[in-house]
């Protein structure tokens, strides 16, 4: 219902809010743990931010596409990985290195999308 009432930016931009929303049950999780209610709303507020992007990732990558396989596939791959663990970079034994192969990754990826998910390319419907 959503995709016949907006336009394709609308989408992706109202669509990562429902996809961040859907992981809150991780407070639920942290607060019967007997996790203190500061860390539980910081991580509430972390999660949503980092689960809305991925969200308007997939949406874009769908939308782009017109199939569901990348997106299913980088959830997957995300959802095995984790959150990238930037607290380790000060203790690895080459901590600038280490620095700059996280930033080249991320600048590589947000430059890289719109290429390799030109939605020319797929023949998508959504173009």
């Amino acid at each position: 219902a959503v995709v016949s009432t907006q336009s394709t930016g609308g989408v992706i931009a109202l669509q990562p809010l429902f996809f961040g929303v859907a992981h809150l049950h991780h407070a639920v999780e942290l607060f019967r743990a007997g996790t203190a209610v500061s860390h539980i709303l910081f991580s509430l507020v972390f999660k949503t931010a980092y689960t809305s992007i991925f969200g308007a990732f997939s949406c874009y990558s769908l939308l782009s596409t017109g199939s569901i396989f990348g997106p299913i596939i980088s959830h997957a791959f995300c959802n095995t990985m984790g959150f990238p663990d930037f607290s380790g970079i000060k203790d690895a034994s080459h901590p600038k290195l280490l620095s700059t192969v996280y930033l080249l990754g991320l600048t590589l990826f947000v430059f890289m999308c719109p290429t390799l998910l030109d939605c020319q390319s797929f023949s998508s419907i959504y173009c």
